[in-house]
């Protein structure tokens, strides 16, 4: 039987995996798995790097793209498999969605630092928030009690 997956992250998407795509690929390959797709959220910049790994340890590297999209009051993930990740269309469109979801977050953060919200470990970080810090950042600050709401009600 060949094992397959087809949603993973890497260090590119820090609130969902905390793999190098390399240590990503080699774990995939001690596992078993012959087929791996690699999704990071509005970002392919460690997909190439999964891509050489892949060729290293025998898996089968699918390059994809996890894109964040709101519709109506829900977020939705978007995923998009066998891109080219260098091609500038591709990396564009995830920069815009990663711009927004960054001014989102600003403005989800400022609404509950204004309602008197300490949101301290949105401080610690040493990148640009994202909407996924800020729910995280809401339950480590007790201001909510699970972090799937925050993102749907964020969406809406």
């Amino acid at each position: 039987m060949m094992l397959i997956d087809l949603h993973t992250h890497t260090i590119a998407t820090p609130h969902h995996a905390t793999w190098e795509p390399e240590a990503l690929v080699r774990h995939a390959s001690e596992q078993g798995v012959a087929v791996l797709a690699v999704a990071d959220h509005n970002t392919t910049s460690q997909v190439q790097a999964a891509l050489d790994a892949g060729q290293r340890y025998g898996v089968h590297v699918i390059p994809a793209l996890e894109l964040d999209s709101a519709f109506g009051s829900k977020l939705w993930h978007v995923l998009i498999y066998g891109i080219d990740p260098s091609a500038p269309a591709i990396v564009e469109l995830a920069a815009s969605v990663f711009e927004r979801n960054a001014r989102d977050a600003q403005e989800i953060a400022a609404y509950f630092r204004d309602r008197g919200d300490a949101l301290p470990w949105l401080e610690t970080l040493d990148r640009q928030p994202t909407v996924a810090d800020v729910g995280h950042a809401l339950v480590k600050a007790g201001v909510v009690p699970q972090q799937p709401d925050v993102e749907d009600e964020a969406a809406g």
